[in-house]
């Protein structure tokens, strides 16, 4: 390895890397928009802008970028003031961790789609029915093997033998059919309800909650999904819908 003498010394080139960064721009980045990456339309999933309040006497908002850009060819001018959302979103979150709060277990059960005892009802009545299929499928295993030395031995026909494992294989591919699916569901119970722990586990290290900022909610929530303000009974409605992490969007 041959080594060659600087061409600048050490101290000369600190020197010009100070000079360069203290001539770097700060970041655009704004403090302020604590959704940003978070907050999506609802209507186009394009990301949702947000733009500072031009006076102190006005509020910052979100409006949907694709409309922005491309106006009504892809999307509507719709929006959502920052106010509004913050404390829709504090609401939501504070209504969350009550509820883990008052009975956690019941809680995850409620996340996962079911009650406790449903839920645990559900499972037991699909596990019997796992049983109860791969009993069948052992006994039709059984079967075949004992028809098949039947007819090596000539104690039934050949014909006899196809006409008897076709109606056997076909009720054992139904079998195997239905017991995929019963796995499918119990795995999916179990997904639920490891996300839904998860989910609980997280949610509840934010007891004293007070305010938001931008590492809590990146730590709580996947998405948020803002409509189109619209005109119900003389009313004008505008939906929310909050996908948090593990979970998803909770009803």
């Amino acid at each position: 390895m041959t080594l060659h003498q600087a061409l600048v010394s050490r101290e000369d080139f600190e020197t010009v890397q100070n000079r360069i960064s203290v001539k770097k721009a700060a970041p655009s980045d704004n403090p302020d928009n604590i959704f940003k990456g978070l907050i999506k339309c609802g209507n186009c999933s394009c990301s949702l802008n947000y733009k500072k309040p031009s006076s102190p006497r006005c509020f910052a908002k979100y409006e949907c970028g694709s409309y922005m850009r491309h106006g009504n060819a892809l999307c509507t001018a719709h929006r959502i003031w920052f106010n509004d959302l913050y404390s829709f979103v504090l609401d939501d979150i504070r209504k969350n961790i009550e509820l883990v709060t008052a009975d956690k277990n019941e809680y995850i059960n409620r996340l996962a789609g079911l009650s406790a005892e449903t839920y645990g009802a559900k499972k037991i009545t699909v596990q019997k029915e796992q049983e109860k299929i791969q009993k069948r499928l052992a006994e039709i295993n059984k079967i075949l093997q004992s028809m098949y030395e039947d007819k090596a031995l000539g104690r039934i026909s050949a014909e006899r033998y196809a006409s008897m494992s076709e109606n056997l294989e076909k009720e054992e591919a139904d079998l195997k059919k239905c017991l995929t699916e019963i796995e499918a569901t119990l795995s999916q119970q179990t997904e639920q309800s490891h996300s839904a722990k998860e989910f609980a586990d997280l949610i509840e290290k934010y007891a004293h909650i007070t305010k938001l900022n931008r590492q809590i909610l990146n730590n709580l929530i996947e998405k948020i999904l803002v409509y189109e303000i619209i005109d119900e009974n003389g009313k004008r409605q505008q939906t929310v819908e909050i996908y948090y992490r593990f979970i998803g969007k909770i009803g």
